[in-house]
């Protein structure tokens, strides 16, 4: 499609809600049309159509196909997902994505990307969502890997009508993002999807008849919506009869470093010289990170008790091998997966195995080299350290000593286990 080709997007929302997605995710130079769902009559012209939809329905069934004939590239990014619905989405040729936002299956930076593909005239389809939002579509004959036996599991108990949370909960700069995206991207739409670094506190009210995003969507003031969203993800991660909660796990050294270039990366990057290479004044930087270091490294020390043990009796030395460089604890109805960050490849690997070649391509990739700091990453790791006892005080937290052992004792394994 032509950059400056114009898009239709069909949405069943009210005018307040009718522009998501917004014309900043198809990019700069397209031409965006919103129309709401139920209005009647036939469609603008247009050679791509895009249908935010709760469901899919019969009207945007028989528009979509029109539109396919005559040509038009069509997308639905769907929040919930039947059999019968899934089985003739998988069939019908359109892209199809699941639905984005806080308590949705994917962020924005998948459905940006997903978008982009989509536009570029290639076939975007999430068929795990599809396959586990209606039981499997097709069953293959050797041994399932252990993460696709987990989204099964997790898929199947959702649909059988228990209330199922799928939360990532991980400290920042460990891959958590990626992995809430690829959990979104193949776990059954009856599944909710939760990220966050923490477990949020009780920070303020949001109003219960409404969905968190059309709440947060009408709400202007800024605190006011971030206190709303850290309350509704709170109330949903708690009030779920079925938790997995994943954690994402990273050398904790790297982990400092890349959460702290991050963090300072305007500021660092106006401190390397010309050459791109060194920072001008190096010593400066140094105590910069040397005074930020206690205190984060007390708040990880902290994270394990508070974030999983307190609310939901999880303990990750409990957490024991379940292939693939995987651990898994149980407490209760809750499920601790660690999934430490020298194994996400793996999983990338057994979905596409199951699902398709290139079935992840849509997924963001917030790493430094993505977002363009992988020079500055570079520069502060040659010029910049963690002091040794802050290093020692980091690898002596027992839930730090357990899970980096547990690493190290797992060899790297092919998909084929």
């Amino acid at each position: 499609m032509e950059p400056g080709a114009p898009i239709v997007v069909v949405r069943d929302a009210g005018p307040e809600l009718l522009q998501h997605p917004p014309r900043r995710m198809f990019g700069e130079r397209r031409m965006v049309r919103y129309v709401q769902a139920h209005l009647a009559g036939h469609l603008p012209a247009a050679p791509h159509y895009v249908f935010n939809l709760s469901r899919f329905d019969d009207v945007s069934r028989i528009r979509a196909a029109r539109a396919h004939q005559s040509g038009a590239a069509v997308t639905f990014i769907l929040r919930h997902v039947d059999e019968g619905s899934a089985l003739e989405l998988h069939a019908g040729g359109w892209n199809v994505v699941p639905a984005y936002g806080d308590t949705e299956h994917l962020g924005t930076g998948t459905l940006r990307r997903a978008l982009g593909m989509a536009c570029e005239g290639r076939r975007v389809v999430a068929s795990g969502f599809l396959a586990n939002s209606a039981g499997p579509l097709v069953r293959h004959p050797q041994p399932e890997a252990p993460f696709i036996r987990l989204v099964r599991e997790m898929s199947e108990e959702a649909r059988s009508g228990e209330q199922v949370v799928a939360a990532v909960l991980a400290p920042q700069r460990t891959g958590s993002k990626w992995l809430r995206d690829l959990l979104g991207w193949t776990t059954g739409s009856q599944v909710q999807i939760v990220h966050e670094h923490d477990v949020p506190g009780m920070t303020g009210d949001w109003p219960d008849s409404r969905p968190l995003f059309e709440a947060l969507a009408l709400e202007s003031d800024p605190g006011r919506r971030a206190a709303m969203r850290r309350t509704a993800l709170r109330t949903l991660l708690l009030s779920a009869s079925r938790r997995y909660i994943f954690v994402t796990d990273r050398d904790p050294v790297e982990r400092l470093t890349s959460y702290f270039v991050k963090r300072h990366s305007r500021w660092l990057r106006a401190q390397l010289d010309d050459s791109g290479w060194r920072f001008r004044d190096v010593r400066e930087i140094q105590c910069a990170f040397e005074a930020w270091l206690p205190a984060v490294v007390a708040q990880h020390a902290r994270w394990f008790r508070s974030t999983l043990s307190e609310p939901f009796g999880l303990n990750v030395c409990r957490a024991r091998p379940a292939g693939h460089g995987l651990l898994v604890a149980h407490h209760a109805r809750n499920t601790l997966v660690v999934v430490p960050i020298e194994r996400l490849n793996a999983l990338r690997a057994a979905v596409e195995a199951e699902y398709g070649a290139d079935s992840c391509a849509p997924l963001a990739d917030n790493s430094a080299a993505a977002r363009g700091d992988a020079a500055l990453l570079a520069a502060f790791r040659r010029h910049v350290y963690v002091p040794r006892a802050i290093d020692r005080s980091l690898r002596a937290i027992p839930e730090v000593a357990y899970l980096r052992a547990a690493v190290d004792a797992t060899p790297r394994v092919s998909v084929a286990e």
